[in-house]
């Protein structure tokens, strides 16, 4: 056996690194010119706060010019003698020998997603094409891995692989995970930790304190997933110090999440249905996709497989082969062979599963489970219910039933944080600053439906939907990259989207 997360925390944890593929578009890296440190105003070792230190990079940095350092906040912002937590920042300084004056920073998902870890990656997929013009920035948000506190639960791999050893129902499965839970909330409170402040609003006030104290007075946002809702979030409260926002891929304050979470999912396997149906090639080599993704679900609830991974033996059932077309819908490179990966799993060849199953393995080391949950509780799941999630899941197929039972994470929300965000938290936001809001068709975490929503707030906002994406957009696509940077150059007008008449479904293998 080996170890997983259950699929309440695959599903409300919204990091997404698309940890078993990288395939963003590969640019050609130019030499980054020397860069003093007075480019950027940081302030001496002083007791006074928020600062921002100079340090040693704490992650593998990629070849090129990078300042690190430390943002040091109070925890608390109303108790001037509480404790003071650090957060890691990453500069890639722009290429330009005179730069735009304002950054692009990136919003990791999550919330309590590394994004130091995968530097390389986000520079790849869009960094080094905005450090053209412009000052590139990556930092871990406070509780994260490299930062102090680190807000990660002892024991958690192991844990899993416990459980996923035992013979146990999913009753008593989801009892042990709230009880680790609970155990993993007293540790970090008895560390002195205030789970209630590694929230979304919190996480913006550190984020504007950021953009001040590295001499910017404006900086262009740019997130994926949680990071939306991060970015929202600084739209609500800390406007001034937003040129831009690009949005891709929203998980926006209004919906009930997680309930509505479920309609996601099952929307975007819909929508590979339908386009598989559409397809010539498709619908022939597997002119009953629909009826034999059911009949995997079915066959493996009642008698699940068993496979090898890396020399390890596997129980793979109805709940992992979910798990694994979850991580399948969340790349581009990954859609076109989905179909085929089903059609394999109904005649009993799961070896297309392996990638994204591996990927899961890697869950806890790269998501802070106490960050992940503190800022999921208080901004979301204790405004939903589990009857409202329930209600929503009565609409759908029974096969779906047993994956979507999230009682264990309303549970354990109940009592990971003393009370939910401000009322406000759960509005949308309204705001005039121009945004680019982006979608992926296939999207089975951050709805389209969602992101058009989120942009009919925004006053000065452009949508698109991109009918080959799934989850997130400008990490994977010239095209949506390319109107991302028309759009920084002038977020005021309509960004360049002509390259999207050539945009079709993938065209499936």
């Amino acid at each position: 056996m080996t170890s997983r997360p259950s699929p309440s925390r695959i599903i409300l944890s919204l990091f997404l690194l698309t940890l078993f593929v990288i395939s963003g578009c590969a640019f050609t890296r130019s030499q980054s010119p020397t860069v003093t440190k007075s480019q950027f105003r940081t302030t001496s070792v002083v007791e006074d706060l928020p600062r921002f230190k100079e340090s040693d990079c704490r992650f593998d940095t990629p070849p090129g010019k990078v300042i690190c350092g430390d943002l040091y906040v109070l925890e608390d912002r109303t108790n001037p003698d509480g404790a003071v937590v650090t957060l890691h920042v990453a500069i890639f300084p722009s290429y330009s020998s005179e730069p735009l004056p304002d950054p692009v920073i990136y919003l990791m998902g999550g919330g309590g997603g590394d994004a130091l870890a995968a530097a390389d990656y986000y520079l790849g997929a869009a960094g080094n094409r905005i450090r053209v013009e412009r000052d590139f920035i990556l930092y871990n948000q406070r509780g994260v891995k490299r930062n102090e506190p680190y807000l990660a639960c002892p024991g958690e791999d192991e844990f899993w692989s416990d459980i996923f050893s035992r013979d146990i129902s999913r009753a008593e499965e989801d009892q042990l995970e709230y009880e680790f839970l609970m155990g993993c909330r007293d540790h970090l409170q008895a560390q002195g930790i205030n789970l209630d402040l590694y929230d979304s609003v919190t996480h913006a006030a550190d984020l504007a304190d950021l953009i001040h104290l590295l001499g910017y007075q404006q900086a262009n946002i740019y997130g994926t997933s949680y990071g939306t809702r991060l970015g929202l979030t600084l739209m609500r409260h800390h406007p001034d110090v937003i040129r831009s926002a690009i949005l891709d891929g929203v998980l926006p304050p209004q919906i009930d999440f997680p309930s509505d979470a479920i309609t996601s999912f099952v929307v975007s396997v819909d929508n590979l249905f339908a386009a598989c149906a559409a397809q010539e090639k498709c619908s022939t080599q597997y002119p009953d996709l629909e009826n034999e993704f059911y009949a995997v679900v079915e066959g493996l609830k009642a008698n699940p497989a068993t496979i090898s991974i890396g020399g390890e033996d596997l129980v793979l059932d109805h709940i992992l082969f979910l798990d694994a077309l979850y991580m399948l819908l969340h790349p581009a490179s990954a859609l076109p062979d989905i179909p085929q990966a089903i059609h394999s799993a109904s005649i009993g060849e799961y070896s297309r599963l392996t990638g994204p199953i591996s990927s899961i393995r890697s869950y806890s080391d790269f998501v802070a489970t106490g960050v992940n949950n503190s800022s999921m509780c208080r901004d979301e799941v204790l405004f939903d219910s589990v009857e409202n999630s329930q209600a929503v899941l009565a609409q759908y197929p029974e096969a779906w039933q047993d994956y979507f039972d999230l009682s264990v994470y309303f549970n354990t929300c109940r009592d990971w944080v003393q009370e939910p965000a401000d009322e406000i938290e759960n509005t949308p936001v309204i705001s005039d600053i121009p945004a680019l809001v982006m979608a992926g068709h296939f999207d089975s975490i951050t709805s389209p439906a969602w992101c058009q929503e989120t942009a009919s707030y925004l006053e000065n906002s452009f949508y698109y939907e991109f009918p080959n994406m799934a989850h997130g957009t400008v990490r994977y696509d010239d095209c949506a990259l390319s109107m991302a940077l028309d759009f920084l150059d002038d977020p005021w007008s309509e960004p360049d989207a002509a390259c999207m008449e050539d945009l079709g479904h993938p065209e499936f293998r």
